[in-house]
Order: structure tokens, then C-alpha cells, then sequence
């Protein structure tokens, strides 16, 4: 597992009903939410606790700083901890980082191969209302890793940074922002072919003519484009899950070691932004995405 913290550059941009609205929507994908943990608030809906939040921070007016400490815990690909797994986790890592009695809100997503929680934590404590930052936090990051991958039987990680933390961000929004154009760009050339398939062949070959190519991965498909990033075949459209696929399709086949002569020249060209860009490192040290915008 990989404990990150996205800081922002700006405290004037800070906005904890923001990053929790954010981490609550779908996104437009329907399997990106998973749990929600509200831990010291009196509200029991996520966007009431965040208001809660707003009104304890703003009862500081001491401090300039940032006053929202946002952490993304990720795990190794086709881990999927249980939840009363999670919810200690996050208990363990808040109580670590001196926010046990802090007001915080922890979303779990599924939007990735790697499944990974969002904790949303108030710097300002609920009662004294000041204001806590966590010291040499990365060292700590590394000691609570290590530390729960033994009490939890994780899959061992590498925890040792080969990037400062101003290109991890780089790296991270702009693998975030890949990500996200693909989805888009399957939805807009090939979403339409997918659907007309009669056969697994004919779905092979509709997303062989794009570049793209399905495959099976724990328990469901993803969608890989030439230059290595893939998606959630559920995640371009909820009908693309592996189970309402083989409804229609019947059981799973693979695609053949060699397709047909293609027909179209259609690519997915990897520059969201207008500019073609150097595909990021695979390093899983750059896994857990930045998702402050």
C-alpha cells in the first residue's frame, strides 16, 4: 500500500465542500464509490458533515494556512481489503498523524486498477479549534505502510519516492487527466461498435480497428489503448461489465494472438491538452492519482 498526501498550492483554493463533493460524485462512472466513513461529525450525510467541517475551520481565523489535510491510501492491484479492514486502516493512519479526534470524511474508490480510500481530514480541532500539521509526515507514511501491510497481510510495496514531490503531482494529474481522456474518447469513436457486437469477434475487431484491446482482469474487463493506459470497460458504459457482456455475448473469449487487417486508422492519441505528451513512468511509487484540480 502507498499512503500519499496532495497538498495545495494555493489555501485560497482550499475548499473541503468542494473536495468532498468531488470525491462523492460519480464522475460519470457508475462503480467509482464505494464506502463512506464520517468520523466526529454530528451529520451522518457526507455533504452536511462537510458544511460541519467548513463552520469549525472557519472558527480559526489565527491561522492562513491550508486548513484541509488530504490523504489517498492506495493499494496494490487486485487488492480489495474488506471494509472493517479499511476502517481500521483509516482509524490507524488518523490516529498516527495526531488526527484521531479531528473531524474527517473517507470515500473509498473502485475507479482504478488500484482500489484506493480518500480521507478528507479538518486540520482545526473540533473543541481547542486550533490548528495541527503533521511533522517529517512522509517518514511516518513509510513506518504506518510497512506497519499494516504486516498487521493486514498486504502485499508488500515500495515505498521509497524515486521523484520529488512536484513531479509525482505532475506525473499523477497528468496519468489522471490520460485516464480520463480515453474514457471519453472510447465513449465519442467506438462506444456505438461495442454495442452492435454479435459476437465476442466482432466486439475484438470493432476495438482492434480503434487501437484498443479488451482483456480480462480480476474479476472484469479493461480496456487498454497502444501507448499502455486502460480503463474499466464498466467504466466507458455500465452495459460493458463483464457480466452484462456475457449475458449477451456468452462466456468471456479473449482476443486472438493475430486480428484482421484493420479498417479504420482511428487512434487515441494521448494529449487531452492539444500537446503530445511523454507517456509517465510506470513506477508505482506515481500510483495514487491526485484528484485536487
Amino acid at each position: 500500500m502507498i499512503i500519499k498526501h496532495v497538498a495545495m498550492k494555493s489555501a485560497r483554493k482550499s475548499s473541503f465542500i468542494g473536495l468532498v463533493r468531488y470525491l462523492t460524485g460519480t464522475q460519470g462512472k457508475g462503480v467509482r464509490v464505494g464506502e463512506v466513513l464520517i468520523t466526529n461529525c454530528h451529520s451522518a450525510e457526507a455533504q452536511n458533515a462537510a458544511l460541519e467541517v467548513t463552520i469549525t475551520q472557519q472558527q480559526n481565523t489565527r491561522s492562513h494556512a491550508d486548513k484541509t489535510y488530504h490523504l489517498i491510501v492506495s493499494f496494490r492491484e487486485g487488492e480489495s481489503p474488506e471494509p472493517e479492514i479499511l476502517k481500521a486502516i483509516e482509524e490507524k493512519i488518523c490516529d498516527s498523524l495526531g488526527f484521531g479526534e479531528h473531524q474527517r470524511i473517507s470515500v473509498v474508490h473502485h475507479d482504478t486498477d488500484n482500489l484506493h480510500v480518500h480521507i478528507a481530514i479538518s486540520k482545526v480541532h473540533p473543541a481547542r479549534l486550533t490548528v495541527h500539521e503533521p511533522y517529517n509526515a512522509y517518514h511516518t507514511f513509510v513506518r504506518l505502510c510497512e506497519g499494516l501491510e504486516t498487521a493486514f497481510g498486504l502485499q508488500r510495496d515500495n515505498h521509497t519516492p524515486v521523484k520529488t514531490g512536484s513531479e509525482n503531482r505532475a506525473a499523477d494529474m497528468e496519468q489522471h487527466a490520460a485516464v480520463e481522456s480515453l474514457l471519453g474518447w472510447i465513449r465519442r469513436a467506438c462506444a456505438d461498435r461495442i454495442r452492435e457486437a454479435r459476437t465476442w469477434a466482432q466486439l475484438h475487431q470493432a476495438l482492434d480497428e480503434h487501437g484498443l484491446t479488451l482483456r480480462a482482469r480480476g474479476n472484469g474487463l479493461v480496456i487498454s489503448s497502444e501507448d499502455g493506459i486502460s480503463v474499466k470497460a464498466s467504466s466507458v458504459a455500465r452495459e460493458f461489465s463483464i457480466d452484462k457482456l456475457e449475458s449477451r455475448l456468452g462466456s468471456f473469449q479473449p482476443p486472438p494472438h493475430t486480428m484482421p487487417t484493420r479498417q479504420s486508422k482511428k487512434r487515441y492519441g494521448r494529449h487531452p491538452s492539444g500537446r503530445t505528451r511523454t507517456p509517465p513512468p510506470s513506477s508505482r511509487a506515481t500510483r495514487a492519482h491526485s484528484t485536487r484540480q
